[in-house]
């Protein structure tokens, strides 16, 4: 699972991705920590969530390319290192 972001699907509301590997399955939730005003919104939320719905995921390219689609901050936030090569790019990155 995500961290919290945002995202049109949900109008803004914070929302995680999460990911059941074993399944091989994804989808979006209001995130837990939202503070929520009301049992209607949170209702409005969880409708916009299942309109998105659960999608086949079998790799971290998969769940990579379904966080750019719903937040670009969220995948540099939260993204899935797929390679040794983006690995070593990144430890020569922060190495400076």
């Amino acid at each position: 699972m995500t961290g919290d972001f945002q995202c049109d699907q949900t109008q803004g509301c914070p929302t995680v991705l999460c990911w059941n590997i074993t399944e091989a399955k994804a989808w979006i939730q209001p995130s837990c920590n939202a503070d929520w005003n009301d049992e209607e919104d949170i209702e409005t939320y969880w409708k916009l969530c299942a309109a998105y719905g659960v999608r086949s995921c079998t790799s971290a390219g998969t769940f990579n390319g379904m966080l750019k689609s719903l937040s670009m901050d969220a995948f540099y936030q939260e993204g899935l290192v797929e390679s040794q090569e983006e690995i070593d790019v990144f430890d020569y990155s922060h190495q400076r």
